[in-house]
């Protein structure tokens, strides 16, 4: 499950928004996922100094994702 979170991050790092868009669909397919996902999301910095652009659109994207599955 680390390691899944793990690589997750590293696709949102990075800027991979189809592997961070596959990821995300992967981690909504379980709730206790969903949750640790969100919360490590929550604490990652953000911000230019961090990420390129691309970065940031696909974290808002997951962000999204993870949002509407938790209601």
């Amino acid at each position: 499950m680390q390691e899944l979170l793990a690589l997750y991050r590293f696709a949102l790092h990075s800027g991979d928004r189809r592997l961070a868009e596959a990821l995300a669909r992967a981690l909504q397919s379980d709730p206790l996922l969903s949750r640790q996902a969100d919360i490590h999301l929550q604490l990652q910095p953000r911000g230019p100094a961090r990420w390129s652009s691309a970065a940031e659109r696909a974290v808002a994207a997951a962000l999204r994702r993870i949002d509407s599955t938790a209601r």
